[in-house]
Formats: structure tokens, C-alpha cells, sequence
């Protein structure tokens, strides 16, 4: 929206009066102090009795942090932890893969060693503006401990996500593929998508029509629509632009992945989708037989949360605050990080047991209506509000 100027009228819509400020959100690990001077002004002209930021990792929480005269005023919501991810954002790749760089990453100052470096000053961001507020909300013992080591003396609010609305419709009769798995992410090294590769040839071995799905930014090079049968909401360009050749525009972990890819034969097995509306989401996750969630760090990931309201069994990594998300082997499968042999292993025993798996799924649902309710949650939110105003 249009940036809100100090003196004018902000825009009333139902009710709500909306503020707009400048962030530029492609550079999350860069803090512009012009934000302190917006988000001042916007909290002089609305005079909140509390204000809620979403994200420990982006500049504006900090900045309305600096900035607000009542820091105690301030909850700010725990989505993923930065300075632990910043951590475990090689995802275990080889040395050499994470030392490489790409034309691309010449050109563009962008080598895995910088995207590694750029998350750490977030997550240094990210432990100022925790010493600085009272208050925040949370959903798993590893946002808490994470929260909490960092200044002993947050007051810490218990706060379940809602999902988008999409996920809490009427299952849909869709037709499964036969031996489907489906991954929301893949463009990063922490979202571990070459473990998933690295698990394919031992599933292969014993389900050769197996297919992979994978949502998100695509690194690797032009994506494939044609399962993608629910119509786009804007156009969808994940892969660049197809007048520059790949070579030019790949960078080490899509040149990484493509090697591997190559190596084990997969290019008939896997379907680099590209971004998806929520809409395609619940389509590909209906579609396919299992969701994967092989990442090396996660709070408690969304995907995974639709895929449970959505009664898809799962197999994901026993990373973060998923254990607090699903109950091992009831509803969902875990395996050790990194570790393609267990996910491997996990998946196919859920392929074998088809029974097993749609009980699974069915108990992954009822729990995430209970846990991901939106009344409840908001009511809960309202709760935390009052609490913060009467302290």
C-alpha cells in the first residue's frame, strides 16, 4: 500500500485504520533507520495500547522496538528463530558445495557462504529486539527455550498459528497419484530438499513409478505446471527469466541439486512446481499420497500444519518444535536430520501399510483442527492483549 505520511488521515477500511510504512523485505538483513522515524510517527498519530509485530527477523519489529516508549507495550510473535537457523543453514552440504560459487552468485554478491552470513545478522537483529521487548508469543518448547536464553526475563504467551482458510474446507474427492510425495520448499539448503533427493534412488528401488512434488522458488531451472490444474490467482515465475541461459542464473545449491538429480536419474521422477496460492496447495497435497518435510531446522512449519488438515500422512525430520506438532508414529513419522536412509526407510513403511497411513492422517487432522482452530486462537490472542494491557 501507499506509504502513510505523517499529518495525513490514515486509510479506514471497516473500521481498521491502516498505516503504511517502507521496508524493503528482499533485504531482510538490512536495518534502515528511516523505519524509526515511520514507525515513531505512526505510533505517536494511533497511540496503541499494544502493538503486535510478527517475525523476530525483520527490521520493523526491531525498529518499533528502538523507537515505542513503552517497550513492555510490545508482543512480538516467534516465527522462525534466526539465529539458529543461520546455524543450521548449510543443511550438512559438503564443503565444497558450500565454497562454490556460480556466475550467478559472482554477480550477484550471493554465495551460500553470504546467504549464511546474512541470516546471522538477522539473527543478531533479532537478539536485540528480544532484550529490548516484555513479551512474546509462541507455540512450541523450542520457540520458548530459543526466546528465553536469549533474555530470562520475556514473559512468554502460548499462541497457536491459523492457517489460511483454505485448509479448514471439506476434504475434497480428489484422485491420488500412486506413490506421491510432496515438498513445500526446496531453494534453500536448511529446507533440506537434497536429502529427499539423496532418499529417492532407495525408493526407487522398491517403487519405481514414485513421483516428487516440490513447491516453492525454483533454483534448479524452469518449472512444470501441468499437475497444476487450479488456476493461478497472478501469473507464477519462480525460475528467472528463460531469455538468460541456466548457466548464467543458477546459483551452487541449484547447481548442487541439478548434479544430483542428473546423478541418480530422477529427471522422469520429479516435478519442480514453482510458487503456488494456497488453493494449488491443498490441490498438490490432496493429490499426493505423502507429505515430506525434510528440513535440518524448523519452529513449526505451516506446510506441515496444512498437510495434517488436510489428513495427509506425513514423514518429517525430528527437528525444532515439530515433535510439539505431531505425535510420533500416531501422527506423523519422524527420522533424524539429514539422514536420507531413515526418510527413505520411514516413507516406504508408510507405503506398505496403506492402512496404517490412513489412520495416521485422519488422527494428524483431528489434531490440527484442535490446534490450529481459529476461534479458539483468536479468542487466546485477545487473552494475551488484555493481559498486556493490564500489566
Amino acid at each position: 500500500g501507499l506509504i502513510w505520511k505523517k499529518g495525513e488521515k490514515p486509510e479506514i477500511i471497516n473500521g481498521v485504520s491502516f498505516y503504511g510504512f517502507s521496508e524493503d523485505l528482499s533485504k531482510p538483513e538490512v536495518y534502515d533507520p528511516v523505519l524509526e522515524e515511520e514507525l515513531t510517527d505512526i505510533a505517536d498519530d494511533f497511540s496503541p495500547d499494544v502493538i503486535h509485530c510478527y517475525g523476530t527477523e525483520f527490521p520493523h519489529s526491531l525498529a518499533m522496538a528502538r523507537v515505542c516508549k513503552k517497550p513492555e507495550s510490545i508482543l512480538v510473535s516467534l516465527q522462525g528463530i534466526a539465529y539458529i537457523y543461520a546455524r543450521k543453514f548449510m543443511g550438512g552440504l559438503p564443503e565444497t558445495v558450500q565454497k562454490s560459487v556460480t556466475f550467478r552468485d559472482l554477480v550477484k554478491k550471493d554465495s551460500l557462504i553470504r546467504q549464511q552470513q546474512k541470516m546471522a545478522q538477522r539473527g543478531e537483529h533479532e537478539k536485540e529486539l528480544l532484550k529490548l521487548i516484555s513479551h512474546v508469543a509462541g507455540r512450541t518448547g523450542f520457540d520458548r527455550e530459543a526466546s528465553i536464553s536469549v533474555n530470562p526475563a520475556l514473559s512468554y504467551h502460548m499462541l497457536e498459528e491459523t492457517m489460511r482458510p483454505v485448509f479448514y474446507e471439506p476434504l475434497s474427492e480428489i484422485s491420488v497419484r500412486p506413490h506421491s510425495i510432496f515438498v513445500s520448499q526446496g531453494d534453500v539448503p536448511f529446507k533440506g530438499f537434497h536429502v529427499m533427493l539423496l532418499a529417492m534412488p532407495r525408493i526407487l528401488r522398491e517403487y519405481p513409478d514414485a513421483r516428487l512434488f516440490v513447491a516453492g522458488n525454483s533454483v534448479t531451472g524452469p518449472v512444470d505446471r501441468t499437475e497444476v490444474t487450479v488456476p493461478d490467482e497472478q501469473a507464477q515465475n519462480s525460475s528467472g527469466s528463460k531469455r538468460v541461459p541456466l548457466c548464467l542464473r543458477i546459483g551452487a545449491y541449484g547447481r548442487y541439486l541439478r548434479d544430483l538429480i542428473h546423478k541418480y536419474h530422477l529427471e522422469a521422477h520429479i516435478s519442480i512446481l514453482g510458487s503456488l496460492s494456497a488453493a494449488q496447495v491443498r490441490e498438490q497435497l490432496l493429490k499426493c499420497e505423502t507429505f515430506v518435510c525434510p528440513s535440518f531446522i524448523e519452529n513449526s512449519p505451516n506446510s506441515l500444519a496444512e498437510a495434517m488438515l488436510l489428513a495427509r500422512p506425513s514423514v518429517t525430520s525430528d527437528v525444532g518444535g515439530i515433535s510439539d506438532m505431531a505425535g510420533r508414529e500416531t501422527e506423523a513419522l519422524f527420522f533424524p536430520e539429514g539422514d536420507s536412509d531413515a526418510l527413505a526407510q520411514a516413507l516406504i513403511s508408510l507405503w506398505r501399510d496403506p492402512a496404517k497411513a490412513y489412520e495416521m492422517g485422519v488422527r494428524a487432522r483431528e489434531r490440527a483442527l484442535v490446534q490450529h482452530d481459529p476461534d479458539t486462537n483468536y479468542e487466546r490472542l485477545l487473552e494475551i492483549y488484555r493481559e498486556i494491557n493490564a500489566s
